[in-house]
């Protein structure tokens, strides 16, 4: 989803939903964090954490030659939390991954 024009907040409400979808869980409250809660991913250029923070409700409009972050990542007390990052480069009509490392998702 991450490509010109599309809004942050709506890539981030996508991954959400589909966590959703799979069974896995997020609540957020004063006392209570799980599954999903934190924020997307976020820009990268002279920091390393930047502007725009991709989050549920973030208005700003992704723009070709922007770098970020996508790292989703899922937390539950008593089990524990995993949270895979990998960094794209803003292209026209989408996007392309810059970081190549490799994984191979496991739930035991």
């Amino acid at each position: 989803m991450i490509q010109p024009g599309v809004v942050g907040g709506k890539v981030h409400e996508a991954v959400e939903q589909f966590f959703a979808k799979e069974g896995y869980e997020t609540h957020k409250s004063r006392t209570e964090q799980k599954g999903f809660f934190h924020a997307l991913g976020h820009g990268v250029g002279l920091e390393i954490h930047e502007d725009p923070i991709i989050r549920s409700g973030a208005s700003f409009k992704f723009r070709k030659g922007m770098v970020v972050t996508v790292e989703p990542g899922l937390y539950y007390r008593g089990l524990g939390g995993v949270r895979i990052e990998d960094v794209v480069h803003v292209v026209s009509g989408g996007n392309e991954k810059i970081s190549h490392a490799p994984y191979k998702w496991e739930i035991a």
